[in-house]
């Protein structure tokens, strides 16, 4: 049923660190704050405590949803209308899905497996398999990645994210000394224990092509520059800010926001919009008093963004859906 929500003012991101002594990151002053006006929808899980919205994807025409921790994992589809289990399974089925056009990669990282959507097979055996996806169907494993037409490569560390984007493999890694590696170029940790590459996003800031790295364990997300991994802006948060990324017109000024998820934020968790990639933040009030986990997934697409909250024990998980301006 949809509800009426509101916008407040979060947070102000900081100057910090970066990993190179040389580089300098823009700082970042407040501006006025901003009130959006947005009507959602709600989908909630028909069990407890299964997960339900800790991975979205859309395809086919339909979203995706992974509920990978109940008694077996399951996979939901959406078709705007009415929703059922697509696929069941063990090994964490549905802890990551990635879709393009007719096609959607469900993974069971426990049981070392990726399938379709008809719970065909596409890739196994290797450790980890499906431990992260790309839209362009690309399977992070332990030790690397699988292509979509046979490619493979390795990895500097266990990739925690995978982003194809303008022809280039982002691999993002939330532990070892390296957080991104895109070809040949590589970004080493800002901060021990930060988890930088746990979440990936591609985006254009002022004409400038960028990867947007998130490092939840610091409540960080930077702006890197593709051309050689310069940082040039930084965000800062709480609630393990940059779990989650994604970029849309949420605003409906024809321009492109920043939104990041930090599920563990006030105790039910926070989706933040960073109008234009500004400095100051506005939170999305889901009027979420009995949700749990919101903002562990965000995915912008078919007009809507679509974010998680997979609850927990005692909250059913949903999966929200804000219009886009566009």
């Amino acid at each position: 049923m949809p509800h009426a929500i509101q916008t407040m003012l979060l947070l102000i991101a900081a100057q910090t660190a970066c990993s190179r002594p040389e580089s300098t990151s823009r700082p970042l002053t407040q501006v006025t704050r901003k009130t959006l006006e947005i009507v959602l929808t709600t989908l909630s899980s028909p069990e407890h405590d299964d997960g339900f919205g800790s991975a979205l994807a859309y395809g086919r025409g339909q979203l995706w949803i992974g509920a990978p921790h109940g008694s077996e994992g399951r996979v939901y589809s959406w078709d705007g209308a009415e929703m059922t289990v697509a696929l069941s399974g063990d090994g964490r089925l549905g802890s990551h899905l990635a879709a393009k056009d007719q096609r959607v990669w469900v993974a069971a990282p426990l049981a070392h497996q990726v399938t379709d959507q008809n719970g065909m097979v596409v890739t196994e055996e290797k450790s980890g398999v499906g431990i992260a996806l790309s839209t362009d169907g690309h399977i992070a494993w332990a030790e690397g990645w699988l292509g979509p037409n046979g490619s493979e490569g390795a990895s500097p560390g266990r990739p925690t994210s995978l982003l194809s984007a303008g022809n280039q493999l982002a691999i993002g890694m939330a532990h070892g000394t390296i957080a991104l590696s895109v070809g040949t170029l590589q970004w080493s940790r800002p901060h021990n224990n930060d988890e930088a590459g746990f979440s990936l996003a591609a985006a254009n800031i002022e004409g400038t092509e960028i990867w947007l790295v998130g490092a939840p364990a610091s409540n960080m997300v930077y702006a890197l520059a593709k051309t050689d991994l310069h940082p040039m802006r930084t965000w800062t948060g709480t609630g393990r800010f940059g779990h989650a990324l994604a970029v849309a017109d949420l605003d409906i000024d024809g321009k492109m926001d920043l939104i990041v998820g930090a599920p563990m934020a006030n105790s039910t968790g926070e989706v933040t919009v960073f109008s234009d990639f500004g400095p100051t933040g506005s939170t999305i009030d889901l009027d979420a008093a009995m949700l749990g986990e919101t903002g562990t997934t965000l995915l912008a697409g078919k007009h809507r963004l679509f974010i998680g909250a997979p609850g927990g024990a005692t909250t059913t998980g949903r999966v929200f859906m804000v219009p886009l301006g566009r």
